[in-house]
């Protein structure tokens, strides 16, 4: 790399930019991503996190996943899969965020809307439940709202604050989308 290129040196750099800079690069070679991370693509990091998460080391798939928002910050399906790990390991806020930041990338990815809702359901937040999987529903006529009966709060299936008991099953449905794993 010439160093005579390099904008930030050509420019007068301020000490807090230059320390900055070696802080994260100090950060990332600690955290073991290192040199060799520059040859990984977003997605050689999403495959080698689903490679760990299908393996059940949900550590190592969160970090794969952390690296390949990294690299790419606008890979929603990274970020759904990061917050697939989180909550695994029952990291559920932090599921949340990872969800939301993947709708917010894409509105259309109904997976993600479907996991966010299965994630406030077990926070308890049922109403933002509803939401997601309505605005999930919203997207496919493949989706159906799921009852949400595994959570309730009062012991009936289906009855949660603000919603109506659950109905039949729209046809067609494929029920291994519900789930979202």
């Amino acid at each position: 790399m010439d160093l005579r290129k390099n904008k930030c040196l050509r420019q007068s750099c301020s000490p807090f930019q230059v320390s900055e800079f070696f802080s994260f690069l100090l950060i990332l070679i600690l955290s073991g991503v290192g040199i060799c991370a520059a040859d990984y693509t977003a997605s050689d990091w999403n495959n080698q996190g689903e490679s760990y998460y299908s393996s059940g080391d949900y550590d190592a798939a969160t970090t794969a996943f952390m690296n390949a928002v990294a690299v790419n910050p606008n890979y929603a399906e990274a970020w759904d899969n990061l917050g697939k790990a989180y909550e695994q390991v029952g990291r559920y806020q932090d599921a949340v965020l990872a969800y939301r930041r993947a709708v917010a990338i894409n509105p259309g990815y109904t997976e993600a809307w479907n996991n966010l809702g299965d994630v406030y359901e077990k926070l308890g937040r049922y109403e933002d439940a509803r939401d997601a999987y309505q605005r999930a529903t919203s997207i496919t006529s493949d989706f159906s709202v799921p009852p949400m009966n595994q959570h309730p709060p009062n012991g009936q299936p289906g009855q949660y604050p603000g919603n109506q008991p659950a109905g039949p099953q729209m046809p067609g449905m494929n029920p291994g989308l519900q789930s979202g794993r």
